[in-house]
């Protein structure tokens, strides 16, 4: 019984079996019993645990791959009028000179250029606007320092409590009369908080080589841009120059009339002319309607009319004129009323004589004619700003005729009065023999007489 319910356990037992272990068929197999059945009860429980068992892998694999950068272009906008700070200053401070060899170095630059400093170091803050203006005054330079044309360099400090100033730059500077600065190099700091520009003259230069006696001035428009937002700020540096001095000029110019005046008493009408050159020469230089001309050939510093103290040169100008003429006039009359005590003829011959070319006369008023026009002309433009009307009418009246109508009547009658002198001058001097021969004679010394004096 025992043997024949172990084989019903291993027939029932065997088709269950799952495991491929040659031992468990091999047992099932066997001549005993008892180990058959323990062995199989083992080979069911070891096939139930493998049958109900599941086994997991998990692998994991690391792959390597050559991979290069790759570089790639891009625009960066950076809009600043959308965070435009509401309040920034600007002042003109030193220009480091190392900074000046550095920049100079960079652009070839054979000579240094000449540095811009400014009168304060207080910043100028601008007016709320579209585009903001800031105006810096520097220190003044010298006339003939800028008729050279040299290079200038100037610092622009910033100040403002915002980041912006970071994407400031200085574009291209022009003078504010629009002519374009050549902008040669510009640098500036990390923060922005300051920007050194060198630029160069342009065509014409920085200021007009003319007048020199004049004061003038040099402005330059800086423009100061922030990213793509276009200028964000415009500086206007004024550099002050001042003329040459006055009193050099002034001295020169008293001599050269003196001695000209002087050598028109033995030259005659030569020195007048030339002195005429140099008072027009004069008034051209100065190109200054208020000083061009506002002064006579000898002026005596009249003070007529004070209470228009901007008309005074001009009254003052034309009045000494007049009395320079007039003096000189009376000084050939009183020769004339000597010439004829002496010679014994009539006052009208003497005085042709005396006033025959060349003359003294005529060469000074030659010499007073471009000094009476100007002062003439800007008394007249002048004359509804005047207090003194009635005075300005008279003397702008003696100044036109002084350059006009006098010279002309007063060749007109020489020409009429001294004809007659002339022609008996030449018959005379043709009676004697002097003139050449074959000059046609006005009348037969032989058989008349000259003009009612007998030919010797």
């Amino acid at each position: 019984a025992e043997a024949s319910h172990g084989r019903k356990c291993c027939q029932q037992a065997t088709p269950s079996t799952v495991s491929s272990d040659p031992s468990s068929s091999l047992s099932a197999s066997g001549n005993t019993p008892s180990r058959i059945l323990s062995r199989t009860w083992w080979s069911l429980a070891a096939s139930s645990s493998l049958s109900s068992a599941r086994s997991t892998s998990l692998l994991t694999t690391a792959t390597l791959t050559d991979s290069r950068w790759t570089r790639t272009k891009s625009v960066t906008q950076w809009d600043c009028s959308n965070l435009a700070p509401p309040t920034i200053g600007a002042a003109l401070a030193a220009v480091n000179a190392s900074l000046i060899d550095s920049v100079s170095s960079a652009i070839n630059n054979s000579t240094s250029p000449f540095s811009i400093v400014g009168t304060t170091p207080n910043a100028s803050y601008p007016a709320r606007g579209s585009t903001p203006l800031i105006f810096l005054n520097s220190q003044s330079i010298e006339r003939l320092t800028l008729i050279d044309g040299p290079s200038l360099a100037f610092n622009v400090s910033l100040q403002s409590n915002t980041f912006q100033l970071v994407y400031y730059y200085v574009g291209n500077v022009s003078t504010v009369q629009g002519a374009s600065a050549v902008t040669a190099a510009s640098m500036r700091s990390e923060d922005g908080m300051w920007h050194v520009a060198i630029v160069k003259p342009p065509a014409f230069g920085w200021v007009p080589s003319l007048p020199v006696l004049l004061d003038a001035e040099l402005n330059l428009l800086v423009p100061l841009g922030c990213g793509d937002s276009g200028t964000m700020l415009s500086v206007v540096v004024t550099v002050p120059s001042p003329g040459i001095p006055r009193e050099l000029a002034a001295k020169v110019r008293s001599g050269s009339r003196a001695t000209l005046i002087a050598s028109l008493l033995v030259t005659g009408a030569v020195s007048g002319s030339v002195l005429g050159r140099i008072v027009a020469t004069d008034s051209i230089v100065l190109c200054d309607a208020a000083a061009a001309g506002m002064s006579g050939v000898v002026d005596f510093n009249l003070l007529i009319c004070a209470a228009s103290p901007d008309l005074v040169d001009a009254r003052s100008a034309i009045v000494s004129n007049a009395v320079l003429v007039a003096l000189v006039g009376l000084l050939l009359m009183l020769l004339a009323a000597i010439w004829c005590a002496v010679a014994g003829t009539t006052l009208l011959m003497s005085t042709a004589d005396i006033f025959l070319l060349p003359s003294t006369l005529f060469p000074i008023m030659t010499s007073v004619m471009p000094s009476t026009a100007v002062a003439t002309a800007f008394l007249v433009a002048r004359v509804h700003t005047s207090t003194c009307v009635g005075v300005d009418a008279v003397l702008a009246l003696i100044g036109i005729l002084l350059v006009a109508p006098v010279p002309l009547a007063g060749f007109a009658l020489l020409w009429g009065a001294a004809h007659d002198s002339l022609d008996q001058v030449y018959e005379s001097e043709t009676c004697r023999g002097v003139l050449p021969t074959g000059f046609q004679l006005l009348y037969d010394c032989e058989k008349t007489k000259c003009h009612g004096s007998t030919c010797n």
